[in-house]
């Protein structure tokens, strides 16, 4: 999907977790043979709804859990087969930031004591230097070092996640996952955190994984997008060709959800999704998304379509990606449901 070499590669990964319900035992399939790549500097996004292995994704890159199959390239390793040394020294290539910005920090440790844990955890520099480069991320994440002394319980919303940003980035790390990062905060503080985040990869030459369910923060931040549905990538490309001409049903349906988003009120309903999302125990035959689609035929039950190049930078795993219709022209696609 990138022309150089990424530092973030997943290859057909799957990840299943063993599950017991009244039927007996069955196998939760989260992530059903992923493929992504992420080039070094980029800003990737990661959409869908909720349930769709969004987090479990992010999950598997910073090692919190081992794909069931495939693998999980971080700059050419595999993830999942590190040696000793290696995951000692893992940390100090990706980070992840959490959505919760309160439950991320221990209550009874002050804000300096959070930003110097992972320095003295991997022994870097004494005393003296940690607690200055402690006041050096403070300043880079736009808080004074006077709140080092501080308790988390003692700051807003938005302060506390610029705090998580700073633990992050603490060891210099090449990569950063970002699990909804803003979902948690106001709007306006939303926008205020974005910000630093787009200039702290413009600084620091960061390649961020950004894990969102809302649209409009994806495309504000990000410079390619995955769209995910059940477990599966069904689009990918740059922001602004997912955005103006989507090819999955999926992708237009999220895109119409968005109010005001370039369509009427009357186009906006004929492609708002239908249904609910299939269980992923029981995963629907063929595409995931048929179940839910307006163009699906009866190939879409039978046959899985694979993500393929679409137009150039571009892909989507749709038997008829080429007849998806263009924002504001879904009169078509009404006329194609079963």
């Amino acid at each position: 999907m990138t022309a150089v070499a990424p530092v973030v590669a997943m290859e057909n990964v799957v990840k299943e977790y063993a599950v017991r319900g009244q039927g007996g035992k069955g196998t939760l399939r989260a992530l059903d043979g992923i493929d992504l790549q992420v080039a070094r500097g980029e800003i990737v996004g990661v959409v869908g709804e909720s349930g769709c292995g969004k987090s479990t994704l992010a999950k598997l890159v910073v090692r919190m859990e081992s794909p069931s199959s495939g693998r999980v390239l971080i700059e050419g390793q595999d993830a999942a087969a590190l040696s000793k040394d290696e995951i000692r020294t893992f940390p100090r290539k990706v980070q992840l930031v959490f959505q919760d910005p309160y439950g991320a920090l221990a209550p009874r440790m002050t804000v300096g004591g959070a930003i110097e844990d992972p320095l003295r955890i991997h022994g870097i520099g004494d005393s003296a230097s940690r607690k200055a480069k402690v006041s050096e991320l403070l300043t880079l994440v736009g808080l004074g070092d006077r709140l080092a002394s501080r308790y988390p319980h003692q700051l807003s919303g938005g302060q506390r996640q610029r705090v998580n940003i700073a633990r992050a980035l603490a060891l210099e790390p090449e990569i950063l996952v970002l699990d909804e990062p803003v979902s948690s905060l106001d709007v306006s503080v939303q926008a205020q955190v974005l910000n630093l985040l787009r200039s702290l990869q413009q600084q620091l030459g960061l390649t961020y994984l950004f894990i969102s369910h809302d649209l409009r923060v994806v495309r504000y931040l990000c410079q390619k997008i995955a769209v995910m549905y059940l477990g599966n990538v069904v689009e990918y490309g740059t922001a602004e060709t997912v955005f103006s001409r989507p090819r999955h049903p999926y992708t237009l349906a999220l895109l119409n959800s968005i109010p005001d988003h370039q369509v009427s009120m009357r186009d906006q309903r004929s492609v708002l999704l239908r249904g609910e999302v299939p269980s992923p125990i029981e995963r629907p035959s063929g595409c995931p998304f048929h179940t839910r689609c307006p163009m699906a035929r009866e190939i879409c039950s039978e046959s899985r379509p694979m993500l393929r190049e679409i137009a150039p930078g571009q892909w989507a795993a749709c038997h008829f990606s080429e007849d998806v219709p263009a924002l504001g022209d879904q009169e078509r696609m009404s006329a194609k449901a079963p």
